[in-house]
Order: C-alpha cells, then sequence, then structure tokens
C-alpha cells in the first residue's frame, strides 16, 4: 500500500540535485508548534535558530506557510524565501529543516533526509520511517465511508 501512495503523490517528482536546505515554515500557533517545540514564540524564533545553525555561505531556503499571514514581517537575515510548490522545492533539496510540518512527512516519503526541530511521530521513529509511514498508510480509511460498523471494526475491539 505504501509503494501505490508514494507512486501517485510522487508521480512527477524526482530529486535532481542538492543545492540547499529547505525549511518549510508553519503557523505560529500551530498546536504541534506550540505543544511539541521549543519554539513557543513563534515562526521568527525558528527562523533566527535556522539562521545561526548555518554558516552564511549555506545556501537556505525558506518556505513560509501559505495561511501565515504574518510571514511578510518576518526577518530573514538575508537568506532566500519561495512560494514555490514543496515538492518543486523538495527537488533540489540536500536536507529539510523543519519543526513538526506535515511537509517533513512528504520529505521522508521522497527519501529526502530530514532535521527534526519538534516531538512528533517522526522525530520518535527515527530508523523506522518507512514502516511509521506503511503503518499510517495502512490505517487510511476513506473520507466517504459511512458505515459505522466499517469505523468500529477497522478502529476498535467493540462490534455490532
Amino acid at each position: 500500500k505504501l509503494d501505490q501512495v508514494k507512486k501517485q503523490f510522487l508521480k512527477n517528482y524526482s530529486h535532481k540535485s542538492s543545492d540547499y536546505v529547505l525549511v518549510p515554515l508553519q503557523v505560529p500557533d500551530d498546536t504541534n508548534v506550540v505543544n511539541c517545540s521549543r519554539f513557543n514564540n513563534g515562526m521568527q524564533e525558528f527562523i533566527d535558530f535556522i539562521d545561526s545553525s548555518y554558516s552564511v555561505q549555506e545556501r537556505v531556503v525558506f518556505k513560509p506557510h501559505p495561511k501565515d499571514f504574518y510571514s511578510c514581517n518576518y526577518v530573514y537575515h538575508g537568506r532566500e524565501v519561495s512560494d514555490l510548490p514543496f515538492l518543486e522545492l523538495l527537488q533540489h533539496a540536500k536536507h529539510v529543516h523543519g519543526i513538526t510540518s506535515s511537509t517533513l512527512f512528504e520529505a521522508v516519503m521522497a527519501g529526502v533526509d530530514v532535521i527534526f526541530e519538534g516531538n512528533s511521530l517522526l522525530s520518535k521513529h527515527v530508523g523506522n520511517h518507512q514502516k511509521l509511514l506503511a503503518g499510517m498508510v495502512d490505517r487510511q480509511a476513506s473520507i466517504t465511508e459511512s458505515d459505522l460498523a466499517y469505523w468500529l471494526d477497522k478502529y476498535s475491539h467493540v462490534s455490532l
């Protein structure tokens, strides 16, 4: 099942080069950022951390979250900022450095190395990412399924 999902999701994707560090940003009040990371003061704090983590010669590309209305006010310290689609940017990333973004799952699925700054399933299962993704895919259910017996059978020990 995981191979089918990868094939569909990564249909037009190919890793072409390793030109930069890709940094996906999140909305500042994302529950996972606030509760599962040390960046409780928003994305500027994370941007500052990333900037201090890489030399000025290292190419870093920030990808603001499309729903973060504050992203135009951040100080990016002269680093690049892109609004290109994540998978397009991923094609040229040497690795992805993020907090808990769902884009980190996409990078793992594409086989690109990821550095995690937040507590998430991915950060807790380093070395077992493919098994984690396979388990997640296996537990997927159709959002159009309306039969209660289906949901109970799939996700509980209760039967009708």
